[in-house]
């Protein structure tokens, strides 16, 4: 019984840090996310107003380009899905931690095989996050 306890201790306590874990790195990329949105903004009117000035023109099209050097590292790197998949992660995990911890009498297999499963689920949204579980354009479908 007294083993059962401390297994049950260690598992709502590898879920409640992997939940933390899991949620800050979703805040990380949805912070990385908003700041890009709002330099694209801000280096975009910075552009037209520098439009205006006597600034070398080589200065004014660096400026400008930073728009869509922004908008191209949101795009690749994905920051805004990789956040989502982050947060609801944490969260699943979390809703798992809650029902352990609630428990009255936990069946902590059931549990292992409950995250196990969700990992498994997990790691599968992540490959679409990623584009990895992409259909092939209808043009590569077409050349095959």
């Amino acid at each position: 019984m007294e083993q059962d306890h401390s297994l049950r201790q260690q598992l709502l306590l590898e879920l409640e840090d992997d939940a933390d874990c899991y949620f800050q790195a979703g805040r990380v990329n949805n912070i990385t996310d908003i700041v890009l949105s709002m330099l694209t903004v801000t280096a975009s009117l910075s552009a037209t107003v520098l439009s205006s000035t006597m600034l070398e023109r080589w200065a004014i099209a660096l400026v400008a380009g930073l728009p869509v050097a922004f908008t191209t590292l949101e795009r690749l790197v994905g920051f805004r899905a990789r956040s989502g998949w982050y947060f609801r992660h944490a969260a699943q995990v979390r809703a798992l931690a809650i029902a352990l911890k609630h428990d009255t009498t936990p069946d902590l297999q059931e549990y292992a095989r409950k995250r196990g499963k969700l990992e498994v689920e997990m790691e599968n949204e992540w490959d679409k996050v990623l584009g990895l579980g992409a259909k092939p354009s209808r043009q590569l479908r077409k050349a095959k």
